[in-house]
């Protein structure tokens, strides 16, 4: 005879909801049975890490995001942006270089995304971004010595990545780019992202 009744088990006991829990006990073989069958996770967390160093120039991307899984295919996520920049432009005329441009910038804000995985290895995104940019640096072009803007900048990523397990990568794009006050080079920027 089989008896089944409701029960936490200590390993899983920091879960809020433990419903799908149940200890058996077979008096046959006077066995006590414990079946953890159901419970899953829901919150995720991992982001974006980026850097760069080229020519006269730094550019610095840190990203952490939590996620949270409603289903079997949605994940709803939040976080936060850090962007550092940092460049210089030259120009070389009869072996003599001159700045051009250079400048400084941070941006700080936040992020919300939905993440959507119709099949295991194909996820698509949609991010809305938003966040508070100062730049200040030296253009000659214009006759301007020095310049010094504070703005808000609004991104809406529409991405397509590879995925596996808890880690993806591919593309997004930003439908709202705009080139003279995004931090990003480009509307289009590679994503590399985790979860864990």
């Amino acid at each position: 005879m089989i008896f089944t009744t409701n029960a936490q088990d200590p390993a899983v006991s920091t879960y809020p909801d433990n419903s799908n829990t149940t200890k058996s006990y077979d008096d046959s073989t006077g066995v006590n049975q414990v079946s953890n069958s159901g419970i899953e996770r829901k919150w995720y967390f991992g982001g974006f890490l980026s850097f760069a160093f080229w020519n006269e120039g730094t550019d610095l991307l840190v990203a952490p995001k939590a996620y949270y899984r409603f289903s079997r295919m949605f994940m709803l996520g939040f976080g936060l942006t850090y962007i550092y920049s940092d460049g210089e432009y030259r120009e070389t005329y009869q072996d003599y270089s001159y700045d051009i441009f250079n400048y400084h910038s941070n941006s700080i804000g936040g992020s919300f995304a939905i993440i959507f995985r119709p099949i295991n290895f194909l996820q698509l995104s949609a991010e809305y971004e938003n966040l508070h940019t100062t730049r200040m640096g030296e253009d000659n072009r214009l006759g301007e010595d020095n310049f010094s803007r504070t703005y808000w900048d609004t991104g809406l990523f529409l991405g397509v990545s590879y995925a596996t397990g808890n880690f993806a990568f591919g593309l997004r794009y930003n439908v709202l780019y705009d080139s003279s006050t995004s931090p990003y080079a480009s509307a289009l920027t590679p994503v590399v992202s985790f979860y864990f």
